[in-house]
């Protein structure tokens, strides 16, 4: 009985062993493709290098899309590129800094003066696009009015139980691309203009 069962055990090992391994390739995949691949680096690649050829710092923009709003841009390189779109009470004081070429004050009143409203805020780190999690352990940051959200690859598995302070994937995706497309454009937009001037 033991040798007319060993046979049996036999073929039966190598389908289980594919079978497991087909199993672990589909779970590596649907992890693989859990989260979107960012479309913001490129174009960010592209204005940073403009920017330090052009030997510039800072750099703004009217929003081609809204009036009364405004994009700016302040480079450190290889460390952080900050990127602030906003709406200004007073929109000739931005727009003269912008005709002076004033771009680093431009930038400074769209973030930090109580004129500046509907903020969107975006914290590139190293300065290479925004990705849904942590890359070479910097996180980018975006902020929208007073809510912040990190981009750090964490989330609520939804193998585990909830955690009420995260975002489901679901939810965490869809923010992230949100953010990735909305920075990919306002990139775009002072890129155009900067390949201009």
């Amino acid at each position: 009985m033991t040798a007319m069962n060993t046979p049996r055990h036999r073929t039966r090992r190598p389908w289980a062993t594919l079978a497991s391994i087909l199993t672990v390739a589909a779970q590596l995949t649907v992890s693989a493709q859990t989260l979107p691949t960012p479309t913001s680096p490129a174009r960010v690649k592209e204005l940073v290098a403009l920017l330090q050829s052009k030997k510039l710092e800072a750099f703004a923009v009217k929003d081609a899309g809204e009036a009364g709003r405004f994009v700016a841009v302040y480079l450190v390189p290889n460390v952080q590129l900050m990127l602030i779109s906003a709406g200004y009470e007073r929109p000739t004081d931005v727009e003269y800094r912008i005709f002076q070429k004033d771009f680093t004050n431009a930038y400074a009143e769209l973030n930090s003066s109580v004129l500046a409203k509907d903020k969107v805020f975006f914290q590139d780190a190293l300065c290479d696009g925004l990705f849904p999690k942590s890359t070479n352990g910097a996180e980018d940051i975006v902020t929208i009015g007073t809510a912040k959200r990190v981009f750090n690859g964490d989330y609520n598995d939804p193998k585990k139980k909830p955690d009420p302070k995260k975002l489901s994937l679901e939810d965490y995706v869809k923010a992230y691309s949100e953010a990735d497309a909305k920075y990919t454009s306002l990139v775009t937009m002072l890129l155009d203009e900067l390949k201009k001037s």
